[in-house]
């Protein structure tokens, strides 16, 4: 089965420091959802050589963590990831995290940062797929998975604190649920409210 790849693209965004989650930003006329580069996660403090990624935020890009690997000493890239982003092909990333998208219980394998923005990703048919998918780019990957124990209550509870003041004032619906959120006054409308 072929893997469809698209790109993600998060701006960086000012965050809070460690542990608070979630950092809020501005929404524009337009909302994009974009959750890792909202939220920025923080060493201990250790020697440059000795430091590692800690855990991701419940959620990236509006999708559910369901495993996450860090990518340090051990693993292998193989020098090719076929994951291409603007005409380039991604390099040696720090982490890999596999998400589902909640609305479609599609997964996807994240392509990530240090601070678990991401990079990129590839669309998968099942957890497994993307596991032999990323195996197949990080020989020795499979031994570093770890559950993120992160309940579909548990992600959406995030977004719900995430997007707090970015609701339709007419739907209710979050920024992350609709294609786009403008403020007209003080109300935030939907594409779907708006027209």
């Amino acid at each position: 089965m072929k893997s469809l790849a698209f790109f993600v693209s998060p701006p960086r965004l000012p965050a809070k420091s460690f542990p608070s989650w979630p950092a809020k930003r501005d929404v524009g006329s337009e909302c994009t959802c974009v959750i890792s580069s909202i939220t920025r996660l923080y060493f201990w403090d250790m020697p440059d050589s000795e430091a590692t990624p800690i855990s991701p935020p419940p959620v990236l890009d509006c999708a559910r963590v369901l495993h996450y690997a860090v990518l340090n000493a051990g693993i292998e890239f193989s020098g090719r990831s076929l994951l291409f982003v603007d005409g380039k092909e991604v390099g040696r990333v720090p982490a890999l995290a596999i998400c589902e998208v909640t609305e479609t219980g599609g997964v996807l394998l994240f392509h990530c940062t240090d601070d678990w923005s991401v990079l990129g990703c590839s669309a998968h048919e099942s957890v497994s797929e993307a596991k032999a998918r990323a195996e197949r780019v990080y020989k020795g990957v499979s031994t570093r998975w770890v559950d993120g124990n992160v309940s579909r209550e548990a992600a959406e509870a995030y977004l719900n604190d995430l997007f707090e003041n970015e609701r339709c004032s007419v739907c209710g619906k979050r920024a992350d649920e609709v294609d786009s959120l403008v403020q007209r006054g003080t109300a935030w409308l939907c594409n779907r409210c708006s027209g």
